[in-house]
């Protein structure tokens, strides 16, 4: 469902000059990964507010989003370091 929607926006972004058909794989890539993370937000806030209980799905937010920084941080060194040396 997903790369569907995000196959659709990329076309639409190419048929208004938004974007080069050359980047299409890069920007439909990109809009996934966007759409994938608003989906999961909005569906664990969803879920906090069923269970009444907000306050549980800030602290997850405010535990996982630092972790997955580090994470993004560490995977972007390495990356680097072996484009550079590789």
């Amino acid at each position: 469902m997903i790369p569907r929607i995000a196959k659709g926006l990329t076309a639409k972004m190419i048929n208004r000059k938004t974007i080069e058909a050359s980047m299409a794989e890069v920007y439909q890539y990109g809009l996934e990964l966007i759409l994938s993370t608003a989906l999961t937000t909005l569906s664990i806030i969803g879920i906090a507010c069923l269970v009444d209980a907000f306050q549980y799905g800030l602290l997850y937010f405010s535990i996982s989003i630092p972790l997955r920084r580090s994470e993004e941080r560490r995977v972007g060194k390495e990356c680097a370091r072996l484009c550079v040396c590789g």
